[in-house]
């Protein structure tokens, strides 16, 4: 059994503020109907097992939600390039800023958004009002 609530109602966006990429993500969130929780990690600190959640969920490591290319994570690791599980954790918890992508969450379903049109692949299609033949 997982932390993070997977409601089917419910769109939780894990994101860091000053990502080109969040005004735009929450905006298509906001537009599936759905409610919405945007966690910003900048502000909450995310548990480790949240962060391994995610990852689990995504099919990816934790390593891999890292933007190795972001100037933060240079700096720290300069010739390091695989990380040991809890320094990934760490690294997220106190230098949100590596975060490569922001992650949605809805029911069972998370979605990396590498595009703002990502988070679209947890919309429900609306189908009450077609007409059958």
């Amino acid at each position: 059994m997982g932390v993070i609530a997977k409601n089917e109602r419910l769109i939780t966006l894990y994101t860091y503020p000053n990502h080109h990429l969040s005004s735009k993500c929450i905006a298509i969130a906001k537009a599936s109907g759905a409610e919405i929780n945007i966690i910003d990690i900048e502000k909450n600190k995310i548990t480790g097992t949240i962060w391994s959640e995610l990852a689990s969920m995504l099919g990816l490591k934790i390593a891999d939600l890292i933007a190795k290319n972001h100037p933060t994570f240079l700096e720290k690791y300069p010739k390091e390039n695989s990380l040991e599980e809890n320094d990934t954790i760490k690294l997220l918890q106190n230098s949100p800023q590596v975060l490569a992508y922001p992650i949605a969450v809805r029911g069972n379903r998370a979605v990396q958004a590498k595009n703002s049109t990502d988070i679209l692949k947890l919309h429900k299609p609306d189908s009450k009002d077609a007409k059958l033949p």
